[in-house]
């Protein structure tokens, strides 16, 4: 999670595309899904958390460049071979939130930061950042659909079908429902061990979705296909 790990990784445009493009053959993968999240020293609970021992840089403007100067040169490589590439970006990172300055560089950008939310408000703050800087056909609007027992906005049946309302309003094409499957939590200092499980009102919430056909956008907007939910 260090700035400093990332620069140099983002620096090879060589032989880190090869790596990943080898090993997605090898196991005749769709595609990568890039989760890198720039933070800084030890868990506060703010943005920041994660990365163990002093206080770390998280990043700038500047390295979304570079970001996606690496991003661009791994969609060249995996693109030939049918495979796609997704990045995950965030409003709190310095960073992931360059979403205009990234989203060329990528088949999708998947934005981390509506996964939950007090209130609509709030979410829709969020939300309407990504898709204003995002081109639709690159949007990924991300969803926490796991229920956490807090019983905060983002967990409700109300909660969930405003979201998805604002994802078909806005035409983006493709919802990521984060932890849909029910997935172990590991213990890394902001969470408890357990079992993340999603909310089961989610399946009835998400059928509009599921439902509607959008444009395609290769042949003057006249062909459709169904949205996609990822998980």
């Amino acid at each position: 999670c260090s700035i400093v790990s990332y620069r140099k990784l983002w620096a090879d445009t060589t032989e880190s595309p090869q790596v990943l493009l080898k090993a997605a053959l090898a196991v005749n993968a769709s595609g990568w899904y890039i989760d890198l999240e720039p933070q800084g020293g030890p868990n506060t609970g703010k943005p920041g958390w994660g990365c163990a021992g002093g206080s770390l840089p998280i990043g700038t403007a500047a390295d979304a460049k570079l970001f996606a100067r690496w991003l661009a040169a791994v969609r060249a490589v995996l693109n030939p071979h049918g495979i796609r590439l997704t990045a995950d970006v965030a409003s709190w990172s310095p960073v992931l939130k360059e979403y205009a300055t990234l989203a060329p560089a990528v088949d999708r950008l998947q934005t981390m930061s509506t996964y939950n939310g007090a209130h609509l408000d709030e979410w829709m703050g969020d939300f309407r950042a990504f898709v204003g800087a995002t081109p639709h056909p690159l949007a990924g609007v991300g969803l926490g659909v796991w229920d956490d027992s807090k019983k905060q906005w983002w967990e409700t049946a109300a909660g969930a079908k405003a979201k998805v309302a604002a994802a078909i309003a806005s035409g983006v094409q493709e919802l990521a429902c984060f932890r849909l499957i029910p997935a172990v939590a590991a213990n890394d200092g902001h969470q408890e061990t357990g079992v993340d499980t999603p909310a089961s009102f989610w399946w009835d919430a998400l059928e509009p979705f599921m439902k509607q056909e959008v444009p395609t956008g290769g042949d003057g907007g006249g062909s459709s296909n169904q949205a996609l939910l990822s998980v």
